[in-house]
């Protein structure tokens, strides 16, 4: 089961820390081999509260040396992936059955751009048939790649926030963005809100 995350406005509705609640309880309480990643080039925090770090930033190359996504679509284009394959690019939490596949490290954005066009719908299929969830944080808006990721998802989790604005202009765009199951979350709720 493939599970996408995505908000219509980045920074706003807790898309990420929403996923990684949702994916670890997956885990632990309902003990789902579970994969949670990104496609995001920048603006996106998945690893830091994991694992400590960025992707980005200098200190964290060597940790992440021959992890993420950069290293499996390298053995994709080789051959099909087996489970070996992806989890020698995770990072696993004992005791969670989650798996962490890390982000990009690079650092050309259309060179990213292009790979993630070319391969990433056909490395989720097989990705999708290892684990028993697949959790990903899309771009927000309408990015097109997140929108194809969206249309091949299981359920797609939408994240607002409580802005009003942000949510009416969303329910007029939604007929057009967001096909199949969906499911709403109001990240970082604050019941005192009007």
């Amino acid at each position: 089961m493939r599970i996408t995350f995505w908000s219509p406005i980045h920074g706003q509705a807790a898309v990420t820390s929403n996923m990684m609640t949702v994916a670890f309880l997956a885990g632990t309480i309902h003990r789902k081999k579970s994969i949670i990643t990104q496609t995001q080039f920048i603006n996106n925090n998945l690893e830091a509260p994991l694992v400590g770090s960025g992707l980005k930033n200098s200190n964290s190359e060597e940790f992440f040396q021959g992890t993420g996504i950069d290293n499996l679509v390298r053995s994709f284009k080789a051959a099909p992936v087996s489970l070996t394959d992806v989890e020698n690019c995770c990072i696993s939490f004992a005791n969670t059955n989650v798996s962490l596949l890390p982000g990009t490290a690079k650092n050309n954005r259309s060179y990213f751009d292009n790979e993630m066009n070319q391969v990433i719908l056909r490395l989720l299929v097989q990705i999708d048939n290892l684990y028993d969830i697949t959790f990903l944080d899309v771009n927000s808006g309408a990015n097109p790649l997140s929108m194809e990721i969206i249309r091949t998802s299981d359920l797609t989790v939408v994240n607002l926030p409580q802005n009003i604005h942000v949510v009416e202009e969303f329910l007029t765009m939604q007929r057009v963005l967001i096909k199949g199951e969906v499911f709403f979350l109001f990240g970082s709720y604050d019941n005192n809100s009007k």
